[in-house]
């Protein structure tokens, strides 16, 4: 981008940033409120046009917040260390190792042996992967998994003539990966702190202890649905090519060529797989350390690879690790997380779900079509967890109030608070740092929000009259 357009965009946030503060109405948004909302504007505008580092720009809730008063200043520092920054921390470092001991390059020729070198069997693979995974597993650890093995992949196979790792084939599979890992959070309770938030409604409710198993058998179809419509959207995408660079043959040969893992190799695999079991099971072992969450589980493993000794080679140094901490990455996510904050913290998430509770909107099918919009909303702009706990509390208030089928439309809302698509939040930060274009992320988002809506606008509104 010329200096030129540089200079435009930065104008043109700073004056939404204005128009914003001034047009909002009062009657709805107090002061502080529309600090919130002007600052959402401008990181969002500054994120799809990148006049400055996608970092950067996730600063803007410190530096507005300094001069606007949004919310005390300690509220929006712990977003930027937060216990997801310690995953993403720990993770880095457990990986590195893997670069370290060439564990990477023998992942990714295991990978491209087995799935093959066509574009839409890696995009197919990839996406069901995540899903099945993150129905289990927290889902930014999903993503931080398999992000760098895919981006590996494509290094390797990129040559003089063509580097995948800039082109739109790695787009494609780090959206399929992200995307994957959002969707499948919602197929069981294990697969992340919204669906729990959802559940305690749930109980609240129906004043008795919900089933976990009643979860997924209620939302699965859903997430079936959804997930072929999705891979469908990906597979029609256009690809700047069919094929990656070899074939299965070569990368066998080169897998052979290695030889036997290394003692470092071996390590480094266990201690990750490790870290990830771990957090599977953490059900088995948090009444005896609760707080020994995942996040601390990837931090205290990376922390005993720096002790453990190879051949008078350390696994992992503070040199390297230092080198493969993304630290850009800690503060996108983190301004993600601290918007998102602020949108709940100021009361205007409550105020927008306000709206809906007293609209005096009686309609089934139109209700419903509100719920599904607001929940992709919130879940887009801060996180699923926040979604849900400012939704499902309104849904159950009006469906109550109107003698609706309540269950039904908690679990349609609780879904949509599970699909976002578009920005550079939550986890959809992590594949950024590794190359995914913002630009790219957003536009082929869009649609995919579309599909998503009207998918289960349609099935949600079946499921409701069932």
């Amino acid at each position: 981008m010329n200096n030129s357009k540089r200079v435009i965009h930065i104008i043109i946030g700073i004056f939404l940033f204005v128009i914003c503060v001034f047009i909002l109405p009062r009657d709805l948004f107090d002061l502080s409120m529309r600090y919130v909302v002007a600052t959402m504007i401008v990181m969002i505008y500054w994120w799809i046009t990148r006049p400055i580092h996608l970092a950067a720009t996730a600063l803007l809730p410190i530096l507005v917040n300094a001069i606007f008063i949004m919310a005390p200043m300690n509220t929006i520092l712990d977003d930027y260390f937060s216990s997801i920054v310690v995953l993403i921390i720990g993770a880095n470092i457990l990986l590195a190792s893997w670069s370290l001991w060439q564990l990477d390059k023998r992942i990714a020729l295991t990978s491209l042996s087995l799935i093959g070198t066509k574009v839409n069997q890696q995009i197919i693979t990839w996406f069901i992967l995540s899903v099945i995974l993150s129905m289990f597993l927290p889902n930014v650890v999903v993503v931080a998994a398999l992000c760098p093995i895919a981006f590996s992949m494509m290094k390797y196979c990129s040559t003089e003539q063509v580097d995948y790792t800039k082109s739109k084939t790695l787009n494609l599979l780090l959206i399929s990966i992200v995307w994957g890992a959002g969707l499948g959070g919602f197929g069981t309770p294990l697969g992340g702190a919204m669906n729990l938030v959802v559940i305690s409604h749930i109980e609240d409710f129906i004043d008795r202890e919900f089933l976990y198993i009643s979860w997924t058998a209620n939302v699965i179809v859903f997430l079936a649905l959804i997930t072929i419509a999705i891979i469908g959207y990906l597979l029609l995408l256009k690809k700047d090519v069919k094929h990656l660079v070899g074939s299965r043959q070569f990368f066998l040969t080169k897998l052979h060529d290695m030889g036997k893992m290394s003692k470092g190799e071996i390590i480094s695999l266990v201690l990750f797989i490790l870290a990830l079991l771990m957090a599977f099971t953490r059900p088995l072992y948090s009444k005896l350390l609760p707080n020994l969450q995942p996040q601390y589980v990837f931090l205290i493993l990376a922390f005993i690879s720096f002790f453990i000794k190879i051949d008078n080679k350390r696994l992992m140094t503070w040199q390297v690790a230092v080198k493969n901490i993304h630290w850009s990455l800690i503060i996108l996510f983190s301004g993600g997380l601290a918007i998102g904050k602020l949108l709940v913290s100021s009361g205007v998430a409550t105020s927008l779900a306000s709206l809906v509770s007293t609209s005096g909107i009686s309609n089934e099918l139109l209700l419903l079509a509100v719920f599904i919009a607001l929940g992709m909303f919130l879940s887009n702009t801060s996180s699923n967890t926040a979604a849900s706990a400012i939704l499902i509390p309104i849904v159950i208030s009006v469906t109550v109030d109107l003698s609706l089928n309540t269950m039904a439309y908690i679990f349609v809302s609780a879904i949509a608070c599970n699909i976002a698509y578009i920005l550079p939040t939550s986890i959809r930060a992590v594949p950024v740092d590794y190359g995914l274009d913002t630009k790219f992320m957003l536009k082929k988002g869009l649609m995919a929000i579309v599909i998503s809506y009207v998918l289960l606008l349609v099935s949600g509104y079946i499921f409701i009259l069932l």
